[in-house]
């Protein structure tokens, strides 16, 4: 199996076999801090991508009420990042 780098990195740091996280194919809920850190954002630069990129995946809540902590699909978030960097060879670079 070829894994890209930012499925690497969320396998590292959950110390799950490579071979149990991708052959079960079920999707895993990330903590708002985790999905920032592993996009090198801060919690502030997350929140700004959020609100500026319509295409960027929308947090969730696994509980009712105020403090409930904000949560991401690890394959939503997989998915944008692939077409982030697929799309940067069409960005314009400035001279």
């Amino acid at each position: 199996m070829i894994f890209s780098f930012f499925e690497k990195i969320f396998m590292l740091e959950m110390k799950t076999p490579q071979s149990t996280m991708i052959q079960e194919n079920k999707a895993l809920a990330l903590k708002f801090n985790d999905v920032a850190k592993k996009l090198g954002l801060s919690r502030t630069g997350l929140n700004f991508l959020i609100a500026k990129n319509p295409d960027f995946p929308r947090p969730f809540k696994l509980a009712d009420g105020e403090k409930a902590h904000n949560y991401f699909d690890y394959t939503e978030v997989l998915n944008w990042y692939e077409i982030q960097k697929n799309n940067r060879s069409s960005v314009s670079r400035k001279k």
